[in-house]
């Protein structure tokens, strides 16, 4: 129980990058996050008009340009932790941001 609350301390941290961030963070990999002593991994995945997910950092095209995306449009972040017996956590969120 314990871990699960850093982590989800560490996931709601997360979350506020991502809001105050806005589309600019979608083109950056997503750092570890260090808490309490641990290294805790960070997906995140951001849905396209058809709701299908693109991994993070997107990728421009060979012109340069992003994926197109909704406005807002819908990130979903993962935090992932391994616990002390060695078993591994995930937790989820997801937020929306505009342009």
């Amino acid at each position: 129980a314990e871990g699960r609350t850093r982590a989800m301390t560490a996931l709601a941290g997360v979350m506020e990058e991502v809001r105050g961030g806005g589309v600019q963070m979608l083109t950056q990999t997503p750092a570890p996050v260090e808490y309490d002593g641990r290294t805790m991994a960070i997906m995140m995945e951001v849905m396209d008009p058809n709701g299908d997910p693109l991994s993070v950092p997107l990728a421009p095209d060979i012109n340069g340009s992003l994926p197109v995306l909704p406005d807002p449009a819908e990130v979903r972040v993962t935090i992932m932790w391994e616990g002390r017996g060695g078993r591994v956590f995930t937790s989820r969120s997801s937020t929306l941001i505009g342009r």
